[in-house]
């Protein structure tokens, strides 16, 4: 068997046995602004709530092959957004993204989730 083709085959079967797994990256609106992690619940919406409200990050999770659904990418995206302080996530439609290894052209399909992290705004103490 070939050396490229060795490769091509155990990349097939690590990847066959490879657990889902997930990565948020996060691009803070203001990063001067520190907020307290959220220690309650962060919705998850799909549209802008009717209330007022401030983004605060731009968020976007990206998952592996092995992950199978939408809802494993948000329970990732909301537990970063609760880190950086956030009441609630607008979420945009999932997309995949495809990837080609250029030694072996084996092409990888990620499963991409983006969502913007939100603060309700909060009347102000003695209004």
């Amino acid at each position: 068997m070939s050396s490229p083709l060795r490769f091509a085959v155990l990349g097939l079967l690590l990847g066959a046995c490879a657990t889902p797994e997930a990565v948020t990256n996060v691009a803070l609106v203001d990063p001067s602004l520190k907020a307290a992690p959220n220690s309650g619940a962060v919705l998850l919406l799909s549209a802008p709530p009717g209330q007022p409200y401030r983004e605060i990050a731009r968020l976007e999770t990206i998952g592996n092959e092995q992950v199978s659904s939408e809802v494993f990418l948000m329970e990732k995206m909301r537990t970063k957004a609760a880190q950086i302080g956030a009441d609630a996530i607008i979420t945009s439609p999932e997309t995949t993204k495809e990837i080609t290894n250029e030694f072996n052209g084996f092409v990888r399909k990620l499963r991409v989730l983006k969502g913007v992290a939100i603060t309700f705004d909060r009347p102000h103490a003695g209004k």
